[in-house]
């Protein structure tokens, strides 16, 4: 079944909006962003996930469990981690970050008691052996980027999963816009890959039959005046499951 993640969310009652619709992930955004929260902000919204899905605290993975030199290898030992989590502590919560300290990620990892990271910025790889916690990695795509760009950004880190957006000269994320899904199709659909860039309720359906993502990713598509809907992230969680269930 194709998970589902929804980014930016900044209020407690998003987040339980996206919780009760059947959300995979919660994402709440800690660079700088309209979408932005503080550690404060995102404490009270994470306590209360906890609870709602009987795990006090964060999950507990063993990144020593995943130490395959074949990327898509050790990719796929992660999706199966993640997979095993997800069945037991649905939604995850994924704290995103872009180019910014690698303290000031694991301080506000602790503070916040964040599952997993994001990283939306251009990060040196060495930022994932130094985290707390299992980490994707943003890959912007640009016209011109090959798969081959692709591949080579899964040899060169530690990520745990792969998240395509699309790239723009100043947003790194949130952008409303789509990006050709082909070079998306040519990856492994056996590692953990998250599909985002303008994705909507009207086009993920699409997305996900075009392109077999592992999972998908919105913000911006769930919001109208700058602020998320809370009928629409029904809706597009609908719409994206609504999908998996056929392809099974």
């Amino acid at each position: 079944m194709t998970r589902v993640k929804i980014c930016g969310i900044s209020d407690l009652k998003t987040a339980e909006v996206a919780v009760e619709a059947g959300a995979d992930f919660i994402g709440l955004i800690f660079a700088p962003s309209p979408r932005q929260v503080s550690p404060e902000e995102a404490s009270e919204i994470v306590k209360v996930i906890h609870s709602r899905r009987g795990k006090q605290g964060p999950i507990q993975i063993n990144a020593s469990e995943v130490n395959d030199d074949q990327p898509e290898k050790r990719l796929g030992l992660w999706k199966k981690l993640l997979e095993e989590n997800l069945e037991k502590f649905k939604p995850l919560v994924v704290g995103v970050f872009a180019d910014q300290p690698i303290e000031f990620i694991n301080e506000v990892t602790k503070i916040v008691g964040l599952d997993l990271v994001q990283l939306s910025g251009h990060e040196e790889k060495n930022y994932f052996d130094k985290l707390g916690i299992p980490a994707i990695e943003v890959i912007h795509i640009f016209p011109q980027t090959t798969t081959q760009d692709i591949v080579n950004h899964m040899s060169q880190n530690k990520a745990a999963g792969l998240l395509l957006d699309t790239a723009t000269t100043k947003l790194k994320g949130g952008t409303g816009k789509t990006f050709d899904w082909e070079i998306a199709t040519k990856i492994n659909s056996q590692i953990p890959l998250v599909l985002a860039g303008g994705l909507t309720e009207k086009n993920v359906s699409e997305a996900i039959k075009t392109v077999l993502p592992w999972a998908v990713d919105v913000s911006s598509g769930v919001e109208k005046d700058g602020k998320k809907d809370h009928p629409t992230i029904r809706k597009f969680i609908q719409a994206a499951k609504g999908v998996a269930s056929e392809s099974q």
